[in-house]
């Protein structure tokens, strides 16, 4: 979604927050060409908490990426925050927030 600028996809998975501000980034990127291909990818759940009404879990990315065609895959370490409802299993949980991690495992 985000290398074809696909905001309304993007709008789908992300709290109203995240939204605006990928939102205002996906714009300056306007015109530039962007490309993803996620070579490895592996995911751990470092936390779960509840927050108010909502549970709140931070899930650890970790890999290989290439983000220019050809070129050589890079290390990455992100941790993504979503949250949904404590009360009912139904809907989807929104991306709250994605942090550059530093240190690789």
């Amino acid at each position: 979604a985000w290398d074809q600028a696909d905001l309304g996809a993007i709008r789908e998975y992300t709290t109203p927050e995240l939204f605006a501000e990928l939102e205002r980034e996906r714009r300056r990127l306007e015109g530039e060409r962007q490309f993803t291909e996620v070579v490895t990818l592996d995911a751990e759940l470092a936390r779960i908490h509840r927050v108010g009404d909502a549970a709140v879990a931070s899930v650890a990315f970790s890999g290989l990426i290439r983000e220019e065609e050809g070129s050589p895959a890079s290390r990455f370490h992100e941790i993504w925050h979503v949250q949904h409802s404590w009360q009912t299993r139904e809907g989807d949980w929104l991306i709250t927030g994605i942090q550059q991690a530093t240190g690789h495992r």
